[in-house]
Protein backbone atom coordinates (compact mmCIF):
# COMPACT_ATOMS: atom_id res chain seq x y z
CA UNK A 1 0.00 0.00 0.00
CA UNK A 2 2.64 2.38 0.74
CA UNK A 3 6.46 2.35 0.53
CA UNK A 4 8.92 2.95 3.79
CA UNK A 5 11.83 5.95 2.54
CA UNK A 6 14.93 7.42 4.18
CA UNK A 7 15.39 11.09 3.99
CA UNK A 8 19.07 10.36 2.37
CA UNK A 9 17.59 8.27 -0.54
CA UNK A 10 14.95 11.34 -1.41
CA UNK A 11 16.84 14.26 -0.19
CA UNK A 12 16.48 16.87 -3.48
CA UNK A 13 14.29 14.90 -5.19
CA UNK A 14 11.56 16.81 -6.66
CA UNK A 15 9.71 13.44 -7.46
CA UNK A 16 8.58 13.47 -3.84
CA UNK A 17 6.33 16.13 -2.03
CA UNK A 18 6.94 15.71 1.28
CA UNK A 19 3.72 16.35 3.72
CA UNK A 20 3.68 16.95 6.98
CA UNK A 21 0.42 15.35 8.86
CA UNK A 22 1.18 16.19 11.95
CA UNK A 23 -1.01 19.43 13.73
CA UNK A 24 -0.40 22.67 12.72
CA UNK A 25 0.73 23.95 15.73
CA UNK A 26 3.59 20.98 15.62
CA UNK A 27 4.09 22.11 11.88
CA UNK A 28 4.63 25.64 12.95
CA UNK A 29 7.05 24.58 15.72
CA UNK A 30 9.94 22.95 13.18
CA UNK A 31 9.30 21.07 10.01
CA UNK A 32 11.46 20.00 6.99
CA UNK A 33 11.81 22.71 4.90
CA UNK A 34 10.18 22.46 1.68
CA UNK A 35 6.98 20.63 3.45
CA UNK A 36 3.35 21.64 3.09
CA UNK A 37 0.98 20.99 5.97
CA UNK A 38 -2.32 18.38 5.54
CA UNK A 39 -3.02 17.93 9.66
CA UNK A 40 -4.09 14.53 9.99
CA UNK A 41 -5.79 15.95 13.53
CA UNK A 42 -5.74 19.83 13.98
CA UNK A 43 -4.50 20.91 17.25
CA UNK A 44 -7.92 20.94 19.01
CA UNK A 45 -8.41 17.17 17.69
CA UNK A 46 -4.76 16.01 18.60
CA UNK A 47 -5.23 17.46 22.24
CA UNK A 48 -8.13 15.81 22.77
CA UNK A 49 -6.99 12.27 21.72
CA UNK A 50 -4.10 12.92 23.61
CA UNK A 51 -6.21 13.77 26.88
CA UNK A 52 -8.12 10.39 25.90
CA UNK A 53 -4.49 8.56 25.58
CA UNK A 54 -4.11 9.37 29.20
CA UNK A 55 -7.01 9.00 30.93
CA UNK A 56 -8.46 5.81 29.35
CA UNK A 57 -5.65 4.23 27.31
CA UNK A 58 -4.24 3.62 23.47
CA UNK A 59 -7.24 1.92 22.21
CA UNK A 60 -10.05 3.83 23.33
CA UNK A 61 -7.48 6.86 21.89
CA UNK A 62 -7.58 5.06 18.45
CA UNK A 63 -11.19 4.92 18.76
CA UNK A 64 -11.73 8.46 19.28
CA UNK A 65 -8.97 9.04 16.54
CA UNK A 66 -10.79 6.95 13.93
CA UNK A 67 -14.29 8.88 15.11
CA UNK A 68 -12.49 12.60 14.16
CA UNK A 69 -10.47 11.15 10.90
CA UNK A 70 -13.26 8.97 9.06
CA UNK A 71 -15.40 11.52 8.06
CA UNK A 72 -12.63 14.21 6.56
CA UNK A 73 -10.41 10.80 4.36
CA UNK A 74 -12.13 11.96 0.89
CA UNK A 75 -11.48 15.82 2.31
CA UNK A 76 -7.40 15.05 2.84
CA UNK A 77 -7.31 13.09 0.17
CA UNK A 78 -8.67 15.49 -2.24
CA UNK A 79 -5.87 17.98 -0.19
CA UNK A 80 -3.22 15.93 -1.62
CA UNK A 81 -4.23 15.38 -5.41
CA UNK A 82 -4.56 19.04 -5.39
CA UNK A 83 -1.33 19.82 -3.86
CA UNK A 84 1.37 17.07 -6.05
CA UNK A 85 2.52 18.63 -9.42
CA UNK A 86 2.06 16.03 -12.25
CA UNK A 87 4.29 12.72 -12.10
CA UNK A 88 4.95 13.59 -8.35
CA UNK A 89 4.19 11.48 -5.54
CA UNK A 90 3.17 12.34 -1.83
CA UNK A 91 6.11 11.31 0.96
CA UNK A 92 4.33 11.69 4.34
CA UNK A 93 5.71 12.21 7.60
CA UNK A 94 4.79 12.76 11.39
CA UNK A 95 7.02 12.60 14.49
CA UNK A 96 8.46 9.40 14.33
CA UNK A 97 7.07 7.69 11.42
CA UNK A 98 4.32 6.29 13.61
CA UNK A 99 0.13 5.75 13.29
CA UNK A 100 -0.70 9.30 11.76
CA UNK A 101 1.40 8.71 8.96
CA UNK A 102 0.93 5.02 8.20
CA UNK A 103 -2.65 6.03 8.64
CA UNK A 104 -2.11 8.84 5.65
CA UNK A 105 -0.07 6.88 3.26
CA UNK A 106 -2.46 3.74 3.43
CA UNK A 107 -5.62 5.75 3.03
CA UNK A 108 -3.61 7.21 -0.07
CA UNK A 109 -2.50 3.77 -1.31
CA UNK A 110 -5.37 2.32 -0.90
CA UNK A 111 -7.17 4.63 -3.86
CA UNK A 112 -3.48 5.82 -5.96
CA UNK A 113 -0.38 4.62 -6.71
CA UNK A 114 2.96 6.00 -5.43
CA UNK A 115 2.28 6.07 -1.47
CA UNK A 116 5.50 6.71 0.37
CA UNK A 117 6.02 7.37 4.59
CA UNK A 118 9.05 8.66 5.61
CA UNK A 119 11.27 6.30 7.65
CA UNK A 120 11.51 7.70 11.21
CA UNK A 121 9.54 10.80 10.67
CA UNK A 122 10.93 13.96 11.21
CA UNK A 123 12.85 12.71 14.06
CA UNK A 124 14.82 10.68 11.71
CA UNK A 125 15.31 13.95 9.46
CA UNK A 126 16.38 15.92 12.68
CA UNK A 127 19.00 13.03 13.10
CA UNK A 128 19.92 12.77 9.64
CA UNK A 129 20.69 17.01 9.32
CA UNK A 130 22.57 16.97 12.70
CA UNK A 131 24.98 14.53 12.00
CA UNK A 132 25.82 15.94 8.73
CA UNK A 133 25.99 19.68 9.47
CA UNK A 134 29.22 19.35 11.11
CA UNK A 135 30.93 18.00 8.85
CA UNK A 136 29.77 20.57 6.18
CA UNK A 137 32.57 22.99 6.28
CA UNK A 138 32.98 26.14 4.55
CA UNK A 139 35.75 25.28 2.66
CA UNK A 140 35.80 28.16 0.15
CA UNK A 141 36.99 31.93 0.89
CA UNK A 142 35.00 33.42 3.36
CA UNK A 143 34.36 37.07 3.57
CA UNK A 144 33.23 38.84 7.06
CA UNK A 145 31.21 41.99 7.32
CA UNK A 146 31.77 43.95 10.59
CA UNK A 147 30.52 47.63 11.91
CA UNK A 148 28.92 49.03 14.58
CA UNK A 149 24.96 48.62 14.25
CA UNK A 150 22.95 50.17 12.09
CA UNK A 151 25.98 50.42 9.33
CA UNK A 152 23.99 48.46 7.06
CA UNK A 153 25.55 45.02 7.10
CA UNK A 154 22.42 43.19 5.99
CA UNK A 155 21.52 45.59 3.49
CA UNK A 156 24.86 45.48 1.87
CA UNK A 157 24.66 41.67 2.43
CA UNK A 158 21.54 41.19 -0.04
CA UNK A 159 22.79 43.48 -2.15
CA UNK A 160 26.04 41.76 -2.70
CA UNK A 161 23.83 38.91 -3.42
CA UNK A 162 21.87 40.64 -6.09
CA UNK A 163 25.41 40.66 -7.71
CA UNK A 164 25.82 37.01 -7.42
CA UNK A 165 27.77 36.41 -4.49
CA UNK A 166 26.68 33.75 -2.08
CA UNK A 167 25.82 34.77 1.44
CA UNK A 168 24.74 33.39 4.66
CA UNK A 169 22.85 35.34 6.59
CA UNK A 170 22.87 33.61 9.82
CA UNK A 171 20.16 36.44 11.55
CA UNK A 172 17.79 35.74 8.67
CA UNK A 173 17.76 31.92 9.70
CA UNK A 174 17.66 33.02 13.14
CA UNK A 175 14.47 35.47 12.55
CA UNK A 176 16.50 37.26 15.05
CA UNK A 177 18.76 40.76 14.63
CA UNK A 178 20.78 39.29 17.41
CA UNK A 179 20.62 41.96 20.46
CA UNK A 180 18.45 42.93 23.14
CA UNK A 181 16.02 44.34 20.18
CA UNK A 182 16.49 41.70 18.24
CA UNK A 183 13.35 39.80 17.65
CA UNK A 184 10.80 43.25 17.71
CA UNK A 185 8.59 42.97 14.39
CA UNK A 186 10.07 39.41 13.58
CA UNK A 187 9.43 35.95 14.42
CA UNK A 188 12.31 34.52 15.69
CA UNK A 189 12.33 30.65 14.80
CA UNK A 190 13.32 27.76 17.53
CA UNK A 191 16.77 26.03 17.11
CA UNK A 192 15.23 23.03 15.39
CA UNK A 193 14.37 25.18 12.79
CA UNK A 194 17.73 27.30 12.42
CA UNK A 195 19.27 23.83 11.62
CA UNK A 196 17.43 22.70 8.86
CA UNK A 197 17.63 26.09 7.42
CA UNK A 198 21.07 26.47 8.01
CA UNK A 199 21.45 22.69 6.62
CA UNK A 200 19.66 23.86 3.40
CA UNK A 201 21.74 27.09 3.49
CA UNK A 202 25.18 25.06 3.90
CA UNK A 203 24.17 22.79 0.92
CA UNK A 204 24.50 25.80 -1.43
CA UNK A 205 28.26 27.09 -0.08
CA UNK A 206 29.47 23.50 -0.94
CA UNK A 207 28.98 24.62 -4.44
CA UNK A 208 29.93 28.37 -4.24
CA UNK A 209 33.33 30.19 -5.21
CA UNK A 210 32.84 32.33 -1.89
CA UNK A 211 30.73 33.34 0.73
CA UNK A 212 30.12 36.28 2.85
CA UNK A 213 28.31 36.36 5.91
CA UNK A 214 28.07 39.07 9.15
CA UNK A 215 30.72 39.14 12.05
CA UNK A 216 27.74 37.40 14.67
CA UNK A 217 28.30 36.42 18.28
CA UNK A 218 28.09 32.46 18.99
CA UNK A 219 24.17 33.06 19.78
CA UNK A 220 22.03 34.97 18.21
CA UNK A 221 19.13 35.29 20.43
CA UNK A 222 18.20 31.89 21.46
CA UNK A 223 20.22 30.31 18.54
CA UNK A 224 23.36 28.87 19.04
CA UNK A 225 25.45 29.06 16.04
CA UNK A 226 28.02 25.95 15.28
CA UNK A 227 31.30 25.94 16.30
CA UNK A 228 33.16 25.25 12.45
CA UNK A 229 30.81 28.10 11.29
CA UNK A 230 32.11 30.75 14.22
CA UNK A 231 35.85 29.00 13.11
CA UNK A 232 34.80 29.72 9.34
CA UNK A 233 34.21 33.23 10.34
CA UNK A 234 37.66 33.89 12.30
CA UNK A 235 39.64 32.80 9.78
CA UNK A 236 38.16 34.99 6.68
CA UNK A 237 39.07 37.74 5.41
CA UNK A 238 37.21 40.96 7.21
CA UNK A 239 35.53 43.87 5.98
CA UNK A 240 34.82 46.86 8.59
CA UNK A 241 31.99 49.28 7.42
CA UNK A 242 31.41 53.16 8.47
CA UNK A 243 28.40 54.74 8.14
CA UNK A 244 27.90 58.42 10.12
CA UNK A 245 26.00 58.39 13.32
CA UNK A 246 22.93 60.10 11.35
CA UNK A 247 22.47 57.51 8.61
CA UNK A 248 23.15 54.78 11.44
CA UNK A 249 20.00 55.90 13.21
CA UNK A 250 17.67 56.58 10.29
CA UNK A 251 18.58 52.75 9.17
CA UNK A 252 17.77 51.42 12.72
CA UNK A 253 14.39 53.67 13.02
CA UNK A 254 13.83 52.18 9.50
CA UNK A 255 14.47 48.62 10.82
CA UNK A 256 13.23 48.45 13.96
CA UNK A 257 9.77 51.04 13.83
CA UNK A 258 9.87 51.71 17.36
CA UNK A 259 6.62 54.16 16.80
CA UNK A 260 5.12 50.94 16.35
CA UNK A 261 6.64 48.17 18.48
CA UNK A 262 6.80 51.03 21.48
CA UNK A 263 6.03 48.62 23.92
CA UNK A 264 8.48 45.82 22.69
CA UNK A 265 10.91 48.66 22.31
CA UNK A 266 10.16 49.89 26.26
CA UNK A 267 10.63 46.00 27.04
CA UNK A 268 13.99 45.73 25.74
CA UNK A 269 15.36 48.48 26.85
CA UNK A 270 14.01 47.24 30.72
CA UNK A 271 16.36 44.58 30.28
CA UNK A 272 19.26 46.37 29.01
CA UNK A 273 19.07 49.68 31.61
CA UNK A 274 21.45 48.12 34.58
CA UNK A 275 23.87 48.27 31.89
CA UNK A 276 23.91 51.52 31.01
CA UNK A 277 25.45 55.20 33.07
CA UNK A 278 23.02 55.72 35.60
CA UNK A 279 23.19 59.42 34.21
CA UNK A 280 21.99 58.29 30.97
CA UNK A 281 19.23 56.14 31.94
CA UNK A 282 16.55 59.13 32.75
CA UNK A 283 17.72 60.98 29.58
CA UNK A 284 16.49 57.55 27.69
CA UNK A 285 13.22 57.43 29.59
CA UNK A 286 12.51 61.24 29.27
CA UNK A 287 13.21 60.56 25.40
CA UNK A 288 10.53 57.57 25.45
CA UNK A 289 7.77 59.51 27.17
CA UNK A 290 8.33 62.27 24.33
CA UNK A 291 8.47 59.79 21.42
CA UNK A 292 11.74 60.90 20.78
CA UNK A 293 13.14 57.61 19.13
CA UNK A 294 15.98 59.66 17.58
CA UNK A 295 17.73 60.91 20.77
CA UNK A 296 16.63 57.22 22.60
CA UNK A 297 18.72 55.58 19.02
CA UNK A 298 21.81 57.66 20.06
CA UNK A 299 22.14 57.45 23.64
CA UNK A 300 22.39 53.72 23.30
CA UNK A 301 24.49 53.85 20.21
CA UNK A 302 26.90 56.20 22.63
CA UNK A 303 26.78 54.38 25.69
CA UNK A 304 25.95 50.64 24.82
CA UNK A 305 26.12 49.17 21.52
CA UNK A 306 29.24 51.21 20.00
CA UNK A 307 31.57 50.32 23.06
CA UNK A 308 30.38 46.45 22.98
CA UNK A 309 31.26 46.58 19.72
CA UNK A 310 34.62 48.20 19.44
CA UNK A 311 35.73 45.85 21.89
CA UNK A 312 34.62 42.70 19.49
CA UNK A 313 36.01 44.38 16.69
CA UNK A 314 39.45 44.49 18.40
CA UNK A 315 39.30 40.63 18.81
CA UNK A 316 40.19 40.30 15.48
CA UNK A 317 43.72 39.26 14.19
CA UNK A 318 44.80 40.92 10.65
CA UNK A 319 43.98 43.72 8.48
CA UNK A 320 40.31 45.04 7.54
CA UNK A 321 39.35 46.27 4.26
CA UNK A 322 37.41 49.26 5.31
CA UNK A 323 34.44 50.75 3.40
CA UNK A 324 31.70 53.50 3.84
CA UNK A 325 28.00 52.49 3.39
CA UNK A 326 26.65 56.10 3.59
CA UNK A 327 25.99 55.38 0.18
CA UNK A 328 24.82 51.46 -0.09
CA UNK A 329 26.15 51.42 -4.15
CA UNK A 330 29.22 52.62 -3.61
CA UNK A 331 29.58 50.74 -0.10
CA UNK A 332 28.64 47.78 -3.00
CA UNK A 333 30.51 48.29 -5.66
CA UNK A 334 33.68 48.44 -3.28
CA UNK A 335 33.08 45.26 -1.34
CA UNK A 336 32.78 43.87 -4.81
CA UNK A 337 35.85 44.56 -6.45
CA UNK A 338 37.64 43.91 -3.43
CA UNK A 339 36.07 40.17 -3.18
CA UNK A 340 36.58 39.04 -6.73
CA UNK A 341 40.74 40.35 -6.33
CA UNK A 342 40.67 38.63 -3.32
CA UNK A 343 38.90 35.42 -4.87
CA UNK A 344 41.50 36.19 -8.13
CA UNK A 345 44.73 36.27 -5.82
CA UNK A 346 43.82 33.11 -4.15
CA UNK A 347 43.47 31.26 -6.76
CA UNK A 348 46.80 31.94 -8.57
CA UNK A 349 48.71 31.35 -5.01
CA UNK A 350 46.39 28.20 -5.23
Amino acid sequence: MFTDVKYKEIENDPKYLLIDVRSEGEFVEASIPGAINIPLFNNEERAKVGTVYKQKGPNYARELGLEIVSPKIPSLMKQVRESLKERQYPLFFCWRGGMRSKSMATFYGLVYEGSYRLEGGYRSYREYILGRIPFMTIDVPTFVLHGMTGVGKTQLLYRLKERGFTILDLEGLAGHRGSAFGAIGINPVNQKMFDSKLYEALKEIQKADAVILEAESKRIGKIIIPDHIMDAKEKGQHILVHASIDTRISRILEDYQPEQYKESFVAAIDRIERKLPTDVRPLIRQSLEMNDFYTVAKLLLQHYYDPRYQYATDQYNGPFFEVYSDDLNNAVDSISQFILERINQLQTIS
